[in-house]
């Protein structure tokens, strides 16, 4: 669990992007299962309170399964957003390249 929660810390921001990529329970959840203080996890996993309750409000009552299903949904939309935007801004290059030329 410990490496898994250090690649999370390392390879996310807060700006809402996913808080880990391989682990197979929330952090917070995995908490409540080992039984152990909001402390001593916090120290031991090396991470802040603050992320600590983030982490449990995101995702403190879902199940193993709901909390992996969440993560994958949000991998896939943040994939169909970027596509989108991709797709949004060759349209608006097609609407340049094409007003120039009638302008010409």
């Amino acid at each position: 669990m410990r490496h898994m929660l250090q690649g999370a810390r390392e390879g996310t921001s807060d700006a809402g992007q996913p808080i880990s990529r391989g682990a197979d329970r929330p952090p917070a959840r995995e908490q409540e299962l080992s039984g152990q203080t909001v402390a001593s996890f916090i120290r031991r996993n090396g991470i802040s309170r603050h992320t600590f309750y983030r982490w449990r409000k995101k995702y403190g009552g879902l199940t193993e399964t709901e909390a992996i299903r969440l993560k994958r949904l949000e991998r896939e939309n943040a994939r169909l957003k970027g596509l989108l935007a991709d797709r949004e801004l060759e349209l608006e290059v097609l609407k340049e390249i094409n007003a120039k030329k009638w302008s010409a």
